[in-house]
């Protein structure tokens, strides 16, 4: 195996109907869209659909990804004022709780990484809080300033983990997230840090831009995100985020991390002068990806799947495709081969959650990761037809038009490519490759000591039933039986221990699921 790449160790999600990566591959798997109307506490339908050609503030797209309780946050679990957390920008909070996370699915205490060489990256592009803030005519608060910066939803991470490595907030529309990856890669590779938070967050709170986007012609006027189909008409938007905790992939072997998947090449770049602004360059497009499977010196028919940037627009769409055709074209020919017909899968999360803007890029990275590990390609929502402005002929590519197995390629692990366009743009591009899979071991024999810990009683009964639920759910590939032993030990050196604890004393599995119960 080698081990050149950065390993993605640690991952953390909270999408549309799923905040744990195995309950999002069963909405991929099962062909779900979990695309809704928009939530009366958000904006009112009422009041703002309707035909945005006859002017004024009219929407004719009042569907989107919703995640629920987007404003709830525990400012104490944080050390935050309750008063500076009425300020802050619901997506620096969004990606407080997303870091936390991703750390502790390391492995790792927060405190660990106190004082470490750990960069944070990250994407955002909205500023909804702040234009509610202002639309409502909240009085000026001294928080105001922090609470409503781009630069702080990097910044805060790195301030409250006490981080000293680079920490940088990208702002390049769609495709901020996954120029925060390039971001974070880069720096890892050059020796800036030693780990690196990458990521990127999108809430919709106003209606703002739903209005701006329909007036434009690119939402749909269904709420059906339709990628490469006949049907397509318009991009249908979403909101969530994801975070991923990555490191250099020889140090996470010798270190004896998990790796939930390894980051070959990754690239950005600008399309320069096209007819417009907002229309992105397959010219651009093209190059950006020969260069980054070049560079990593990855042959163009081991990739098995491109989750595209496919955000369901009837030109759009096109577009990507003829960049895909292009790259791999000139990358078989560069290699002195011929592609082979539907091997290479084409799909796209926005299909399932919506066009997560400055996190759709990470998000398309989590849906891979979860494909890898379950060895499967799941459906495109909504595909019925081809746009007839796609030609697929003489390429590798198919469209995943249903859930199907994703066999890996002789000699090969599977491997994958991720586009995020960006509408002013900005192109990046990262290609992926599944992990080496170590075997589980038995661990030690028994009796094992498994604490818990949380701040409050509530919580604490909260994560034993979290616990529970987890033990008790059928195994998966990405719900592997894990050994008490190694419970026990995460328990016990990865997680923070907290005020309120308890501490439980069993011999297997069956115990541990009992005695959770009682608490």
């Amino acid at each position: 195996m080698t081990t050149d790449g950065i390993a993605i160790i640690g991952l953390a999600l909270r999408f549309p109907g799923a905040d744990t990566l195995a309950t999002l591959f069963d909405h991929l798997a099962a062909g779900r869209s979990l695309i809704t109307e928009v939530p009366a506490e958000r904006w009112s339908k009422e009041r703002y659909f309707g035909d945005p050609r006859n002017g004024g503030e009219r929407t004719n797209s009042i569907w989107a990804g919703f995640i629920e309780d987007a404003d709830r946050f525990d400012a104490a679990f944080f050390a935050i004022s309750p008063r500076e957390a009425e300020t802050m920008d619901p997506q620096q909070r969004f990606a407080l709780e997303l870091a936390w996370k991703a750390v502790e699915d390391a492995g790792y205490r927060a405190s660990e990484l106190a004082g470490s060489r750990t960069g944070v990256f990250m994407g955002v592009c909205h500023a909804d809080y702040a234009e509610l803030i202002e639309r409502d005519d909240v009085a000026t608060d001294a928080y105001f300033p922090t609470g409503t910066a781009y630069s702080i939803v990097a910044n805060r991470l790195s301030y409250h983990f006490d981080l000293h490595g680079p920490s940088i907030t990208n702002d390049t529309a769609c495709s901020s997230s996954l120029v925060s990856v390039y971001e974070a890669v880069t720096a890892l590779n050059n020796g800036d840090c030693d780990l690196a938070l990458a990521g990127g967050v999108n809430l919709c709170w106003s209606p703002k831009h739903f209005v701006a986007f329909s007036k434009a012609g690119m939402l749909s006027p269904t709420g059906r995100a339709q990628a490469f189909d006949e049907g397509a008409d318009g991009f249908v938007r979403g909101e969530g985020g994801a975070v991923l905790l990555l490191k250099p992939l020889a140090r996470a072997i010798a270190d004896g991390d998990p790796v939930h998947g390894v980051i070959k090449g990754v690239g950005t770049n600008h399309g320069g002068r096209t007819n417009s602004l907002t229309v992105t360059s397959p010219t651009a497009q093209a190059a950006l990806i020969e260069h980054v499977y070049t560079r990593a010196g990855v042959a163009p028919g081991t990739v098995g799947y491109i989750e595209a940037h496919g955000p369901g627009t009837p030109v759009g769409d096109p577009i990507e495709i003829v960049g895909l055709k292009r790259a791999f074209r000139n990358l078989h020919e560069a290699a002195g081969t011929e592609p082979d017909p539907d091997t290479t899968g084409i799909g796209s999360v926005k299909t399932n959650i919506g066009h997560l803007e400055s996190a759709a890029g990470v998000a398309g990275m989590v849906k891979v990761v979860a494909a890898m590990t379950a060895g499967v390609l799941p459906a495109t929502v909504n595909f019925r037809s081809l746009n007839p402005l796609i030609n697929l002929a003489g390429s590798p590519f198919y469209i995943v038009d249903g859930t199907r197995p994703w066999p890996a390629t002789d000699g090969a692990p599977r491997r994958a490519g991720v586009s995020s366009f960006g509408f002013g743009g900005t192109n990046a591009h990262v290609l992926m490759e599944e992990p080496h899979r170590r075997t589980s071991s038995a661990g030690a024999p028994g009796p094992y000591v498994v604490p818990l810990s949380a701040r409050s009683p509530e919580r604490l009964r909260v994560l034993a039933g979290l616990l529970r639920e987890h033990l008790l759910a059928p195994e998966s590939a990405l719900l592997p039986q894990q050994s008490p032993a190694d419970i026990a030990h995460t328990l016990r050196v990865g997680r923070e221990p907290l005020a309120v604890r308890a501490a439980l004393v069993v011999a297997d599995r069956d115990q541990l699921v009992a005695a959770l119960g009682t608490l």
